[in-house]
C-alpha cells in the first residue's frame, strides 16, 4: 500500500539518513521524496510502500521516532510517484487542450478526493484567484505547503479564462 508521509524536521545534515534507516529496517520502501523548505525547519513528503496490514497510525509512528513532527500519513494512488512537475504541465494541457475543468485537475493534483481524511474537522483551505475576481477554494485534511499553494496559483494563472 502506498502513504503520502508528511513530517517537520529540524533542517540538519543527515537526517534524511535516519529517515531511510528506519525505513529501510521497516521494511518500508521510500519511492519519492520533495523538500519544502522552512527556516528553521523543513517539511518533507515522502512517498512510501508500506508492508501488508501498515496503517496510518503505524506510518506516522515510524517517522515521528525519528523526529518527525506533525507528521501526516495518508493513503495514495501509483499516480502520487509521478513527478510533481510534470504532473502540473500536463494538468494545464488537459485544461487547455482536452477542455478539463480546472477544479478537477486541481483536486487530483492535489489529492484532495478521497482517501482524504473525510472526517478531519480541521481542514487547511486553499484560496486560488481567477482572472475575473472569483476564487476557487480548495481543502483538505493535510495542509497544503507553500510550494503546493504557488504550484496551483500558478498553474490557474496559466490557464487563465479557458
Amino acid at each position: 500500500m502506498l502513504w503520502r508521509v508528511r513530517t517537520t524536521l529540524v533542517d540538519r545534515p543527515g537526517i534524511l539518513a535516519e529517515i531511510a534507516l528506519a525505513c529501510g529496517r521497516a521494511e518500508v520502501n521510500i519511492l519519492g521524496l520533495q523538500v519544502f523548505p522552512t527556516s528553521p525547519r523543513v517539511t518533507d513528503e515522502l512517498v512510501v510502500s508500506a508492508p501488508e496490514g501498515w496503517t496510518d497510525v503505524m506510518v506516522a509512528e515510524l517517522f515521528e521516532g525519528v523526529g518527525g513532527s506533525d507528521v501526516s500519513a495518508t493513503r495514495v494512488s501509483d499516480a502520487s510517484v509521478a513527478d510533481a512537475t510534470t504532473r502540473y504541465l500536463r494538468g494545464v494541457h488537459e485544461v487547455l487542450d482536452e477542455g478539463r475543468d480546472v477544479t478537477d485537475v486541481l483536486h487530483e493534483l492535489l489529492e484532495t478526493e478521497p482517501p482524504d481524511v473525510a472526517d478531519y474537522a480541521g481542514h487547511d483551505v486553499l484560496v486560488l484567484s481567477r482572472r475575473n475576481g472569483s476564487e476557487l477554494r480548495i481543502s483538505r485534511a493535510v495542509p497544503f505547503t507553500d510550494v503546493e499553494r504557488a504550484r496551483a496559483q500558478a498553474l490557474m494563472s496559466l490557464v487563465g479564462d479557458a
